[in-house]
């Protein structure tokens, strides 16, 4: 009896691949894209969540403002708070040896916390 050897395997295609194939590959099977969304519909889903953000916002975000909306959102639907990751008050005994002034690390560390945490 023969053994049937399988068929190699072929490398797939990342989300951006996915996403510029589109619906209309062959077949389309296997394949899916996110819904285009013009900027008033987010902000209309955003303003349902009780979460401010304008068109302008949309047009030249800010490091600030994107880093508020995702902790918002974050908060409403996954329940992560930032306070969670707030160095403050423990910065001086991680930071007392590699940095001059550890509290200015404190706002920063816990940022990266908190998006890594997403």
């Amino acid at each position: 009896m023969l053994q049937q050897t399988p068929a190699p395997l072929r490398p797939q295609a990342g989300l951006a691949g996915r996403a510029a194939a589109g619906a209309g590959a062959a077949g389309g099977q296997g394949l899916f894209s996110f819904p285009n969304m013009r900027p008033a519909d987010v902000i209309s889903c955003l303003a349902e969540l009780h979460v401010t953000f304008t068109l302008d916002d949309f047009d030249r975000p800010s490091a600030q403002k994107m880093a508020t909306l995702y902790e918002r959102v974050a908060e409403l639907l996954l329940g992560v708070v930032p306070d969670q990751f707030s160095l403050h008050g423990r910065c001086d005994d991680l930071f007392a040896d590699v940095a001059d002034f550890p509290d200015t690390l404190a706002d920063s560390v816990g940022q990266l916390a908190f998006f890594r945490e997403l």
